[in-house]
């Protein structure tokens, strides 16, 4: 994550370690599987205070 990532929280306000929830990256269609680990997200959000 950057200063960038847009983050959602979830209810709680904040996230801690063992929370669910989902990271958004673009990849290039042409990019391979190691390009993944090499990407920035641009969204992640919290899902553990939505259940």
């Amino acid at each position: 994550m950057t200063a960038k990532t847009h983050l959602v929280l979830g209810r709680s306000g904040t996230v801690v370690n063992g929370d669910l929830g989902i990271v958004k990256v673009r990849v290039p269609k042409t990019a391979g599987t190691k390009a993944l680990g090499l990407l920035d997200a641009f969204q992640a959000i919290d899902l553990t205070a939505r259940r």
